[in-house]
């Protein structure tokens, strides 16, 4: 199992906010590497993340409440990491990139450079008559019909 700790990534940033920061016999990592940068690569932020994490473990400890070997016993509950997912989400929900109508200017400029994608009728005879239209009315008065 994969484990690495460094509060200066995103990862250890996520292991952070979980207390998932060390690897030992008396205390074992709770999530691998690859576990933490799916989340990360899923979610927005560390926070999300981090709340996705505590959801899989609520959901790894969902059947298990204790267990005990020799004279250690251990006792999980899951909705603790429930907790911990609902808190870290409200953090995360904070944090969200605000877009309206989901189309960012650097998307539209990718989108109109693309010459492979096919284009409306509309767009490409939009100011091909201007000269033959007939010329717009600011009033439905007549002229007779003016003060």
């Amino acid at each position: 199992m994969a484990f690495t700790y460094d509060v200066s990534t995103n990862r250890g940033k996520v292991r952070f906010l979980l207390q998932d920061t060390t690897n030992t016999t008396t205390r074992p990592a709770l999530l691998q590497d690859a576990e933490v940068d799916f989340a990360l690569a899923t979610e927005h932020n560390i926070y999300m993340a981090a709340a996705l994490c505590a959801d899989a473990l609520a959901g790894r400890f969902r059947g298990l409440k204790s267990k005990s070997v020799g004279g250690l016993s251990l006792t999980w509950v899951a909705e603790t990491w429930e907790a911990v997912a609902s808190k870290w989400r409200a953090r995360g929900g904070t944090h969200q990139i605000i877009s309206a109508g989901g189309v960012y200017e650097s998307d539209r400029d990718a989108i109109w450079e693309d010459s492979d994608l096919l284009r409306p009728g509309f767009f490409s005879q939009l100011h091909e008559f201007v000269g033959q239209l007939p010329a717009a009315r600011a009033s439905s008065m007549t002229e007779e019909e003016l003060p």
